[in-house]
């Protein structure tokens, strides 16, 4: 009696061909939809310096109460080596005192009120130090570091080691290829992202050849070609330097994967309020230009875009997978040897 076997191994070469194109584009599109699915990284800008009193411990604490992923800090060192949190040279824009934080001792700059400035109740308000910052950031998200004086990496590993921290609690924020040296070399292992001012799609493959783990795109020169770069050197790519909620929308719809903000509840809000981009959207701009939803926290668009966001990430990962299965069906139909 004949027993009827499996075919498996008995199928032509060309059905097999194409039972693993096949699985390749589901592969492909699996992949693609994966890489969406995670909401983007909100990160604090100085510790979301336009809600709080900004680089303090009440901004830090805040700007994570509220949702944001990461807090960015801005490190300087006292006169006696010490880092602390401060964006400027001097201290006069963000407390009540006066000079180069270089010339104030840690005690000098420890009495000075960083809080009164921004609001009555911040009165009081300490410049925190950095192991006093990494401590409050600490299980709660990572900390950016922003760091303003040159050869602070040993620092930083000192302060991390104190504190009980990983280099894993943090990511150094560069701005030359020194800075990303500086940060590989005393933090092996602290993820480095690169903080563009200027320049192409021809610059991040420049700030790729670095090594860095992320780039930070300033708005008014980001594109979708960018991005597109970034993402081909296997990177995320951040934007950076707008409070303006439709350009926010914008850079999502062209695939970033985070956003700095000095008002992270705007990011925070766009992000958490995906009905607000479902209505009519005639500028392609990622915004809805009548608003659905008559509690849609989303600013209602009422202008053209200026930029218009290319085809998203999904989108052309999907036409690539298509080209390369349509291809290699082509390739299948040959005659088997």
């Amino acid at each position: 009696m004949y027993r009827l076997e499996p075919r498996t191994h008995l199928e032509p070469r060309r059905t097999r061909r194409r039972r693993a194109v096949l699985a390749g584009i589901a592969a492909a599109l699996l992949a693609a939809s994966t890489s969406q699915g995670a909401e983007p990284t909100v990160v604090a800008h100085a510790a979301g310096k336009g809600l709080y009193p900004e680089n303090t411990i009440p901004a830090i604490d805040s700007s994570f109460d509220i949702g944001s992923d990461w807090v960015e800090i801005d490190i300087r060192r006292t006169s006696d080596g010490v880092p602390v949190l401060m964006h400027d040279a001097t201290v006069d824009r963000t407390t009540d005192g006066t000079g180069l934080i270089s010339a104030l001792s840690l005690v000098q700059v420890q009495a000075l009120d960083a809080g009164s400035w921004f609001a009555p109740e911040y009165a009081g308000t300490p410049v925190p130090t950095l192991e006093q910052a990494l401590q409050e950031a600490l299980g709660r998200g990572p900390a950016l570091l922003d760091m303003k004086d040159p050869l602070i990496g040993a620092v930083v590993a000192t302060a991390l080691a104190n504190v009980g921290a990983s280099p894993s609690d943090i990511r150094f924020w560069a701005s030359t290829s020194a800075e990303v040296t500086e940060a590989n070399t005393h933090v092996p292992g602290a993820p480095v992202f690169y903080q563009m001012l200027s320049g192409d799609e021809t610059s991040v493959q420049n700030i790729l050849a670095f090594g860095v783990d992320g780039i930070s795109i300033r708005w008014e020169i980001l594109s979708p070609t960018m991005i597109q770069t970034g993402h081909s050197g296997g990177v995320p790519v951040f934007v950076w330097g707008t409070t303006n909620v439709q350009n926010m929308a914008t850079a999502l719809a062209w695939g970033v994967d985070g956003i700095h903000a000095s008002f992270p509840d705007r990011p925070i809000d766009l992000i958490s309020t995906p009905d607000c981009m479902d209505g009519a959207d005639n500028d392609l701009d990622g915004l809805t230009d009548h608003p659905a939803d008559p509690d849609c926290t989303a600013p209602e668009d009422t202008s053209e875009a200026v930029k218009v966001p290319a085809l998203g990430t999904i989108a052309t990962a999907i036409s690539a997978s298509l080209l390369l299965a349509l291809a290699a069906l082509r390739l299948s139909r040959r005659p088997a040897v």
